[in-house]
């Protein structure tokens, strides 16, 4: 199940977007995997929505609305679809979270890393950030593990323009920007309160 939903169907949703739209507007849309995951947590891990999440979620979703109307340029059926399989594999990502936090939290991680990605048919190469990204979902939730996902349009954007030659258009910045502030208003409540949630204290770590 996690092999599935957290490599290969969000890895096959983005193959397909990518013979669509630009990389960049792809690598935005999968910011929006820390919003399912807060979704899904409130459904599932008894993680209430505060009304600073809900606020959260409603930016993220009009940034997501900026860029799915207007940063891919003309609306036609493929874009809409690729769009839609950006969104499907960010909350693919979500539900991975919420079953690795349900049903695998005393399961090792080099376990779950491991064979998912054989589930999954990709080589165990890498499957050190895997160890590290189940360990974090087990111990601080998904919401927050997912934050990792701010990182991705950066790079996304970055590599389109410089090997794929794709623009940067006023609407992607500005629909990245507001899906981003979106995300953070959603999950920084959540790790602010983290320690509250039997989160080891780094300080006792070291």
């Amino acid at each position: 199940m996690i092999g599935l939903g957290n490599s290969a169907l969000p890895f096959s949703l983005y193959a397909f977007a990518a013979l669509h739209v630009p990389a960049g507007y792809s690598a935005i849309l999968n910011s929006t995997a820390p919003l399912f995951a807060a979704l899904f947590a409130d459904l599932w891990l008894d993680e209430p929505l505060t009304s600073r999440k809900i606020a959260g979620l409603a930016l993220g979703c009009a940034g997501v609305s900026a860029i799915a109307w207007r940063g891919a340029g003309v609306i036609t059926p493929a874009i809409a679809w690729s769009a839609a399989a950006c969104l499907g594999a960010a909350a693919c990502y979500g539900l991975s979270g919420i079953y690795v936090k349900r049903f695998a939290r005393g399961v090792p991680s080099a376990g779950i890393a491991g064979c998912s990605q054989l589930a999954a048919g990709v080589a165990l190469l890498p499957g050190l950030a895997y160890l590290l990204d189940y360990r974090l979902m087990s111990d601080v939730g998904p919401t927050r593990a997912l934050t990792v996902t701010f990182l991705v349009p950066v790079f996304g954007v970055l590599w389109g323009a410089l090997f794929l030659h794709e623009s940067i258009t006023g609407v992607m910045v500005a629909g990245g920007a507001v899906t981003l502030t979106g995300i953070y208003q959603t999950v920084s409540t959540a790790s602010i309160r983290g320690g509250a949630r039997g989160v080891p204290d780094v300080r006792a770590v070291g």
